[in-house]
């Protein structure tokens, strides 16, 4: 008859994900609006510079004009107190509050201008887009997001996003080696290492995330490809086997 065997073996965890660019962001309007258009699809490349978003302008431009509107009464009327005053007509503190108002009215403007910048997205640098959150004739809030990028500058590794169990999670380290496998490049495997351990839960699937930084030669993969990764967490397990 077989024995029982006490026996060691490496600690090794599977997981899966979307492989994405470590330099990955979120495009939105600092101000909320309805989207008038949406220049650029996903998956297409734009330039440093480029305008890729744009509000509606009908009601941010009525914002300005109000807010000038505002600025001139309020200069016509500082004018006509200091007038008054100089005659000694008006007192020093219906002057002051006209200067008060005055000041009020240039920064409500400055503000209304400054505001109605914000009503278009500009690339911060060179990439593509990933996916378009939001679409023309949307609604949206201020910060959200509507556009998801990927940029060229900075880092440009590959990383795939892979959720883990609480336990596992815990025991996966930061440089932790790992061996991933692309569906789409069936014969190929691919170095990798444990590069930023997420501290919150996702909040679709439940699971903790790591992100694993690829060492992809010269193959290139596509944002979204999906992939499975064994992570050796350099400790060992201990089982009985025959």
């Amino acid at each position: 008859k077989d024995k029982v065997k006490f026996s060691e073996s490496s600690l090794v965890f599977s997981a899966t994900g979307l492989i994405a660019k470590e330099n990955e962001g979120r495009y939105g309007f600092k101000i909320g609006g309805v989207i008038e258009t949406i220049y650029v699809r996903e998956g297409q490349s734009f330039a440093k510079g480029q305008l890729l978003a744009a509000l509606k302008l009908t009601e941010i431009d009525a914002g300005v004009k109000q807010a000038r509107l505002g600025l001139e009464k309020s200069q016509r009327d500082y004018q006509r107190i200091s007038n008054l005053y100089k005659d000694s007509v008006a007192t020093w503190e219906p002057l002051q509050n006209g200067k008060t108002a005055l000041d009020i009215g240039q920064k409500q403007l400055d503000a209304a201008n400054f505001n109605k910048q914000y009503a278009f997205i500009y690339a911060n640098a060179s990439g593509f887009v990933t996916k378009k959150i939001a679409s023309e004739g949307e609604v949206i809030e201020s910060g959200k997001p509507v556009l998801a990028v990927s940029e060229f500058g900075g880092s440009n590794a590959w990383v795939l996003k892979a959720g883990l169990s609480d336990k596992e999670w815990a025991s996966v380290k930061v440089g932790n080696k790992a061996t991933i496998a692309i569906d789409a490049f069936p014969n190929e495997t691919f170095k990798a290492s444990v590069s930023k351990k997420l501290l919150t839960a996702d909040q679709g699937s439940g699971s903790f995330q790591v992100e694993l930084t690829l060492e992809t030669r010269a193959i290139a993969p596509a944002v979204g490809m999906y992939a499975k990764a064994l992570i050796d967490t350099g400790k060992k397990s201990s089982h009985f086997s025959i």
